[in-house]
C-alpha cells in the first residue's frame, strides 16, 4: 500500500488507486455489539449487462478481457468451483464496483424455503441474487459459500438483507 493512504487517509481516492479489475483491499464493516468486523473487497467489472444493487450475490468469473477480468455475472450453474461475491454499492453496467469477497457484509437471504438462522450454511442458487440455507444447515458441503450471522431469523417469502459471513472460496452452485 503506498504511504500516502496513512499518511493522509482523509484525501485517499480508493477509486483512483484501484483503476483495475482485481484489486483487493480489507476493511471493516460497521461495527456490531461494538465489534469491528473485518472483510475483504474486490475491485471487479460489472458484466451482468445490468445496474447492480447492494447486496445482491453475484458470481466472479475469469476470462481474457485484459483489463475487465476478473468480472462478475449473475449467478449460474457451473461444472467448476467459482466464487460468489456480494455488491457492496450500486454499480452501473459496464463499470467498475466494490464487492465483498470474504467476510462480514449484508446480504439477500431468502427464508421461503426454509428459514435461515443464526449459524446456518448457506449456498447460492442458479439465476438468484441471494443466498439460500444449504439443505441440512449444520453441514457443509461443495456449495457452502457463507454463514447466516444475522440474530434475526429469516423466515419471509421475499428475500431480505441480512448479515451473513462469507467464507471466500470457491464454490458449485
Amino acid at each position: 500500500m503506498p504511504r500516502a493512504q496513512y499518511d493522509h487517509p482523509e484525501t485517499f481516492d480508493d477509486q483512483a488507486f484501484a483503476k483495475r479489475a482485481g484489486f483487493e483491499r480489507w476493511e471493516n464493516y460497521p461495527a456490531v455489539n461494538g465489534q469491528m468486523l473485518p472483510r475483504k473487497l474486490k475491485f471487479l467489472y460489472n458484466g451482468t449487462g445490468g445496474a447492480l444493487t447492494p447486496g445482491n450475490v453475484y458470481q466472479m468469473i475469469y476470462d481474457g478481457d485484459v483489463g475487465l477480468n476478473p468480472a462478475v455475472q449473475a449467478v449460474a450453474t457451473q461444472t467448476i468451483a467459482l466464487p460468489l461475491c456480494v455488491a457492496k454499492d450500486a454499480t452501473p453496467a459496464a463499470s467498475f464496483g466494490w464487492f465483498v469477497t470474504e467476510g462480514y457484509c449484508e446480504a439477500l437471504c431468502d427464508g421461503n424455503a426454509v428459514d435461515c438462522d443464526k449459524d446456518d450454511y448457506l449456498t447460492g442458487i442458479n439465476a438468484q441474487a441471494f443466498f439460500r440455507q444449504e439443505a441440512a444447515a449444520t453441514v457443509r458441503t461443495a456449495k457452502t459459500v457463507a454463514i447466516y450471522a444475522d440474530p434475526t431469523a429469516e423466515t419471509d417469502a421475499t428475500p431480505s438483507t441480512r448479515l451473513v459471513y462469507l467464507l471466500g472460496y470457491p464454490v458449485t452452485v
